[in-house]
């Protein structure tokens, strides 16, 4: 379906294959890990370094869509679960849902006026030895990528990074995302082609395990309903 955008410009597009999130200086140093697992049918667990999302479940993706004459109005929302396991050990796990809200005026040829369009990305983290609770909570309107914050024991500013050309890194397809606190980077996660991570090397292990789910959760995220 062709779509007319308001209040956004037509941006070229960094080619996939060859994109890479830039490293934060802070954390430019601190080693890279590739992502293994997320090509293929099956994918039921990733890993990173020393970190395997295991035992993810995906639902069903639920979605309803109105239509009124030339009015349209679509949501949807896919919950998703996985236990993160550091050397092999389950340390954190994690209950997501992904929704979207779009609503459009067709304006006939195949062409959409686009009214609204949302998503969010709602996630609780908790680790297995009874800790505190988190709460991973993302938005996005229209184009841009999503943007929000971990609160918990270990807070967190979660920034996406969009891949458009000639733009400050709002606007999408997404890139990866930087998870930052204190002023000082805690990550870097790119989501885009197979994906890597990048921790920063001074937080203790507990601190890495709690950026780690929070990787996990951005890294499982799909955000191919979207229309960026």
């Amino acid at each position: 379906m062709k779509a007319l955008r308001i209040g956004s410009l037509m941006l070229l597009l960094v080619g996939c294959g060859s994109y890479q999130l830039p490293a934060p200086e802070d954390i430019a140093a601190a080693p890279v890990v590739g992502v293994k697992g997320r090509q293929g049918w099956v994918r039921n667990r990733i890993s990173f370094g020393d970190y395997e999302a295991r035992e993810i479940d995906r639902d069903w993706v639920r979605s309803d869509t109105t239509r009124i004459v030339w009015y349209k109005a679509s949501k949807s929302a896919q919950p998703y679960r996985f236990q993160l396991a550091y050397k092999g050990e389950v340390v954190w796990v994690v209950d997501c849902a992904y929704r979207t809200k779009d609503r459009d005026i067709e304006v006939g040829d195949g062409w959409e006026f686009e009214l609204e369009s949302n998503a969010a990305l709602f996630c609780g983290l908790a680790p297995v030895d009874g800790g505190e609770l988190h709460r991973l909570e993302l938005h996005a309107s229209r184009n841009r990528v999503l943007t929000g914050t971990v609160t918990g024991a270990y807070t967190m500013r979660v920034e996406g990074r969009g891949t458009a050309l000639f733009d400050n890194g709002e606007h999408g397809p997404t890139g990866g995302f930087y998870l930052r606190a204190d002023g000082r980077s805690l990550a870097a996660v790119q989501t885009a082609n197979s994906g890597s991570v990048r921790i920063a090397t001074h937080l203790d292990l507990q601190h890495r395990h709690a950026v780690a789910a929070v990787a996990g959760a951005l890294l499982i995220l799909d955000e191919s309903r979207r229309e960026f």
